[in-house]
């Protein structure tokens, strides 16, 4: 049982086929041919459509730079320090750059075969503490989750603890009942539970 670390400065670059950036994939889980979750950074350099990712659940967030602009049907600005923002991945709305280029948090979860969300951490009680606990409260083996630090965090389950560099994943499928995140900032936490 155990907590699985990977480094964004290890993941390597796929450029898109429009030439308009590159994915570095932190994790697609069972693998990488037919996945249920997939997790990846994306350098976006210029506009360009998204992809249509039909019964697919999406979540973003902008990570580095100015941001962008969702198009039709959503028509909404993503911008550093803003929530995420969920969508249907069926969809494939044009991404205009606000003002040069961008870096984005992205998360995909096959909505036949699983569920679950993306989200930014903050404290439980910011007042009486420095840990998040996640949400997740679970011993089922169909559940995974997982945290991503973009400025480097601790993370401490009821096994293990470990220290998660900048910039990079610790997740699992086995280790996840009743996990503290501390530091918090620049953090966001996933879960996925696949369908019985």
């Amino acid at each position: 049982m155990t907590l699985n670390v990977v480094r964004l400065d290890d993941a390597a670059p796929h450029p898109w086929r429009n030439g308009g950036g590159v994915t570095r994939e932190l994790l697609t889980w069972p693998n990488a041919d037919d996945w249920i979750l997939r997790l990846s950074v994306a350098d976006i350099e210029k506009d360009g459509p998204f992809s249509a990712f039909p019964d697919v659940q999406r979540w973003i967030v902008a990570l580095t730079g100015v941001g962008m602009e969702l198009g039709e049907p959503f028509n909404v600005q993503l911008e550093p320090g803003l929530p995420v923002y969920a969508f249907d991945g069926r969809f494939a709305p044009m991404c205009t750059l606000t003002s040069g280029p961008t870096q984005d948090l992205n998360l995909m979860i096959a909505t036949n075969r699983a569920s679950g969300w993306l989200r930014r951490l903050v404290l439980d009680n910011p007042s009486g503490g420095k840990t998040h606990w996640l949400a997740t409260q679970t011993e089922q083996a169909s559940t995974l989750c997982g945290v991503f630090s973009w400025l480097g965090t601790s993370v401490r389950t009821q096994r293990e603890t470990v220290a998660v560099p900048p910039r990079s994943l610790v997740w699992s499928a086995d280790d996840v009942r009743d996990w503290g995140v501390s530091p918090v900032q620049s953090c966001w936490e996933f879960q996925c539970v696949l369908s019985t």
